[in-house]
């Protein structure tokens, strides 16, 4: 473009509104810029001085490149503080270089990114696998070391002898419990073969306690029938100082071994599974 195309917009501004309005002449896209074609037209001072006054009255924005696309102001002249498109390398005001504003500094945001913010998977713990306990048999010794410890009275130990002297005539087998049963605990239980089935009379711990199994009877006949283990029940309540509820009949019942010191309440105990005994064996 040169003087023809100044003539045909009567001035420079002229030329600069054309071009603001993105209208341009079919050539003016081989220019390189609009700031060289104004330079190329300026021939001389007065011309120039109507390209600074155009610069001030255009507003910042409405400049465009030569490819059409708007220019927003991008530099800023290091004296006056003007702003000019980036084709702009002079103030055409006071002459000073123009320079690009220093960025913006980046506001630090207080959102972290999705992966940031994702929780890390927690890990189980490993399991801390028990080794297999070793069923261990407790022996008649462990019984009796067990009574001492605990301090049952001599009088005691001695009913827990005669107990035991009594069971091994009449039970077919007895256990003194292991380390896995009953928690591990120590205790005599002696049991006796009814028919088809194995029947636990009483299971005696290692502190002088006696727990009569009526829950070993609710499967034998006659004693599957709540009478005749009530009428169990009334026997073992006969002992002096012995209290049963009748809601223990379908479970375990205790007795203080103290409660057998006397021998007639001794042969009370026994003779009460003497009876149910021969009453389960049709006898």
């Amino acid at each position: 473009m040169g003087e023809g195309a100044a003539a045909g917009f009567g001035s420079v501004p002229a030329l600069m509104s054309f071009h603001a309005r993105n209208i341009y002449p079919k050539d003016c896209y081989s220019c390189p810029s609009l700031g060289m074609v104004l330079n190329r037209m300026a021939s001389s001072a007065e011309e120039r001085s109507q390209r600074a006054e155009a610069h001030r009255t255009l507003p910042a924005g409405d400049l465009v490149s030569h490819r059409g696309w708007f220019m927003i102001s991008e530099k800023i002249c290091r004296k006056c503080d003007k702003q000019y498109p980036s084709s702009i390398v002079f103030c055409p005001d006071c002459g000073s270089l123009t320079m690009r504003p220093e960025p913006e500094a980046r506001v630090a945001s207080n959102t972290r990114s999705k992966r940031a913010t994702r929780a890390a998977p927690v890990m189980a713990p490993p399991v801390q696998r028990e080794p297999p306990k070793v069923r261990t048999e407790h022996t008649m010794e462990d019984l009796f070391t067990g009574l001492a410890l605990n301090d049952v009275p001599q009088e005691d130990i001695e009913s827990v002898r005669r107990l035991i002297e009594w069971s091994e005539r009449f039970s077919s087998s007895a256990s003194f419990g292991d380390s896995v049963a009953d928690g591990g605990r120590v205790g005599y239980r002696p049991s006796v073969q009814l028919k088809d089935r194995q029947v636990a009379l009483f299971w005696l711990t290692a502190d002088g306690r006696i727990e009569v199994l009526f829950e070993e009877w609710i499967n034998v006949p006659p004693f599957d029938s709540r009478e005749k283990r009530v009428e169990m029940l009334g026997r073992f309540n006969s002992i002096r100082g012995v209290k049963i509820a009748e809601n223990r009949i379908a479970g375990r019942a205790p007795v203080p071994v103290k409660m057998l010191r006397d021998r007639s309440e001794h042969d009370t105990f026994v003779q009460t599974f003497e009876w149910a005994i021969a009453l389960a064996r049709g006898e």
